[in-house]
């Protein structure tokens, strides 16, 4: 009998991401954004998904004790390979590394807190400077969505300065949800993505400015726990948290 795959959100996300990169609506670099990966991680989860199907998506660690049980243990492998194997290497390159060939899954800051604390420094390197062009819009509808708050005299001489909140697609500009506030603030965004949700769904992925809500609220340092350390979460702010619950990138 052929075994049903059970896939949660998130790995239904990315095979929706993944299939249409496979038909060409997506580039490696868009479908890192949309799934928060690096574009290595990408091809590398690409390859396996044309191999096996949706059960590459599966995680293969359900039921299994995770990699990361054993902190100290993490600590030393990271501390061990960095400035041997991975020599040379900056703190993107080794996290990418040790997920690929090591399966220890840290985040970028994790590894950097991890080599810096064992005094590992990453390479100093002459960069080209690079010419900026303007981003190519993605390619489908509800892929991305852009949201942000304006405050203006939208009144005149009418009323008060208010503040806009809107979402605009970044696929055809259209706008997706609009509210009117006093101020920016988090109660205005979450009526802005409730508004956004019931009339045109979950997107992949949110693009915003650096405002306060949208920011973590703490980080992680060398007075928390190894765990908290590794882990390299900052604590989600409440419009962080529901993003995670919607698997919104």
């Amino acid at each position: 009998m052929t075994e049903t795959i059970t896939l949660n959100t998130q790995e239904q996300k990315r095979m929706m991401v993944l299939t249409r990169l496979l038909v060409g609506q997506l580039t490696a670099a868009e479908a890192a954004v949309l799934l928060n990966l690096s574009e290595r991680q990408v091809r590398r989860l690409l390859a396996a998904y044309q191999k096996e199907g949706a059960a590459a998506l599966a995680h293969g660690n359900r039921g299994r004790k995770p990699v990361q049980s054993s902190s100290e243990e993490v600590r030393r492998q990271v501390i061990e390979l960095a400035p041997t194997t991975y020599a040379g290497c900056n703190y993107q390159h080794p996290r990418d590394l040790l997920a690929d060939r090591d399966d220890i899954q840290l985040s970028r800051a994790s590894v950097r807190r991890i080599m810096l604390a064992a005094g590992i420094h990453s390479p100093r390197t002459q960069r080209r400077r690079q010419h900026r062009r303007r981003r190519v819009r993605y390619a489908q509808e509800g892929m991305l969505v852009q949201i942000d708050g304006s405050r203006h005299a939208w009144l005149g001489d009418r009323g008060p300065w208010l503040c806009l909140l809107a979402a605009s697609d970044d696929a055809t500009g259209k706008l997706a949800a609009a509210v009117f506030r006093e101020e920016e603030d988090a109660a205005g965004y979450f009526l802005l993505a409730q508004q956004l949700l019931e009339q045109y769904g979950r997107p992949l992925a949110l693009y915003h400015n650096r405002y306060g809500i949208f920011a973590q609220t703490s980080q992680a340092t060398e007075a928390d726990t190894l765990e908290e350390q590794l882990a390299g979460k900052q604590d989600p702010t409440q419009f962080g948290r529901l993003l995670e619950e919607l698997e919104i990138t």
